[in-house]
């Protein structure tokens, strides 16, 4: 029986371990993302500021641009926060960590994260 609880602990940390790589990975892409288009929100400002005031092609490419940037901040973002919510796995007892993985768990068993 030891070997059976050894195992399926052996089990949830490795899931745990896969879960905060992958976190930590798409953590990065979002702060790389998230980097670029600041700096690309920078340059188009810049931009803005630089042309004409009046209506060009340009104007209108840069602000459907601009619009796309923050579309693409905003999904970001939301993944971010999907991920930093599996993130909090860490902070989990580790015996309800195994009965989740295993199918077996209960929202009594749940420790709540101080």
């Amino acid at each position: 029986m030891y070997d059976r609880l050894e195992n399926r602990f052996q089990l949830a940390l490795r899931s745990n371990e896969i879960l905060t790589k992958e976190v930590n990975h798409g953590r990065a892409e979002y702060l790389v993302g998230i980097q670029a288009f600041k700096k690309s929100h920078e340059n188009l400002h810049k931009t803005l500021c630089m042309t004409d005031p009046k209506e060009t092609t340009l104007t209108i490419k840069l602000r459907e641009r601009n619009r796309d940037f923050v579309h693409r901040a905003k999904r970001l973002e939301k993944a971010n926060s999907a991920l930093s919510s599996r993130l909090r796995l860490e902070d989990m007892d580790p015996e309800a960590l195994v009965l989740m993985v295993e199918g077996e768990f209960s929202s009594s068993m749940y420790l709540s994260v101080s």
